[in-house]
């Protein structure tokens, strides 16, 4: 009966389109490193439309702004990586985490640590040699300083004997890191690949093997929630699906943790191939994240990043996970993965 329910509404969403009524447009804010997402395949395979919706990516470069856009009205969701402003932002009431998206894991070699040639050869090997060092990241209160947070708590290093040197873009940390400016970045694995091939330094540890957390989110306004609920909900049911075909296709692994491609993997690299930058699409694949195919919240992961950032002092106290979670649009899911 749920299965014909669901059908039904399926075929009521074509025959709209069919008789040219407009759907509800949505724009969502992501930053698109690599041309693959999962919510660049809920959107590029149609599955926002198939909940009814015409969703648009609006891809940022300056994804700190992200959060005051949907807050604005000027996005309608975000998909994006958590950091200290978002959670002042939710804090407030201002946002809601709605769904999991990426997860920071063991074996899943997206975002590194990357030391430059003078570091390296001067005894920067590992991250627990971190102590006295400079470490190039792009923005304060982003992904990339926790990412030296969690580098410091796991190696019990003293956070005040790292120097953390704020660079405002990719470009300006290459730059450190190929003028020997900075010890260390935080770097993406296209950047890192790109670096020791040219003999520019030497990966010394990957963020999902120092610490596994929930990395990024999607998000959206709680006037939102409040005024436009059915819209959140196909929109969560909309990645959900992107997010599992994601991990079909991109997350297999053999038994040595190699990337196998998953079923499907040709016809979705022919349809994305429109997004994707200039290079080898095989090394691109081999970057990506890992997606749950649930699209789960680790409300217990964001409560440490949130503890994290106000140890720091960069967010309230008086946030909570609790706050800036709401977890009712995932535990509505269907229990099976379409």
């Amino acid at each position: 009966m749920k299965r014909w329910m669901i059908a039904a509404a399926v075929l009521v969403g074509l025959a709209d389109v069919a008789m040219g009524q407009a759907l509800p447009k949505v724009k969502i804010g992501a930053v698109v490193l690599t041309g693959i997402s999962p919510i660049v395949v809920a959107v590029d395979k149609g599955y926002f439309r198939e909940e009814g919706l015409d969703a648009e990516i609006v891809n940022f470069q300056f994804p700190a702004t992200m959060p005051s856009a949907v807050v604005s009205g000027d996005l309608d969701f975000g998909v994006l990586s958590l950091g200290a402003a978002f959670f002042n932002l939710a804090g407030k009431g201002g946002l809601k985490i709605v769904a999991g998206v990426g997860t920071e894991r063991p074996g899943y070699r997206q975002f590194g640590y990357f030391a430059s040639t003078k570091a390296y050869n001067g005894g920067l090997r590992t991250l627990a040699d971190l102590g006295g060092r400079s470490v190039g990241i792009s923005v304060l209160g982003t992904s990339t300083q926790y990412a030296v947070i969690a580098a410091t708590r796991k190696f019990n290093i003293p956070p005040e004997t790292v120097r953390i040197v704020q660079l405002q873009s990719v470009s300006n940390q290459v730059a450190a890191i190929k003028g020997n400016q900075v010890d260390m970045a935080i770097l993406h694995a296209g950047q890192i690949s790109t670096l020791e091939q040219a003999g520019d330094g030497q990966a010394i540890g990957w963020l999902g093997d120092v610490e596994s957390h929930l990395f990024t989110t999607m998000f959206t306004s709680t006037r939102n929630i409040n005024s436009r609920r059915d819209i959140v909900e196909k929109a969560v049911r909309a990645l959900q699906k992107g997010a599992a075909e994601y991990n079909r296709i991109f997350n297999q692994r053999d038994a040595s943790g190699n990337f196998q491609p998953g079923r499907g993997y040709e016809d979705m690299m022919k349809l994305l191939a429109p997004r994707l930058p200039p290079g080898d699409p095989t090394e691109m694949v081999r970057a990506l994240g890992y997606a749950d195919p649930r699209i789960g919240i680790d409300v217990e992961s964001v409560r440490q990043q949130i503890t994290s950032w106000q140890d720091a002092g960069m967010v309230d106290k008086g946030v909570t996970a609790e706050a800036v979670v709401d977890p009712l649009f995932v535990a509505s899911l269907p229990k099976t993965s379409p």
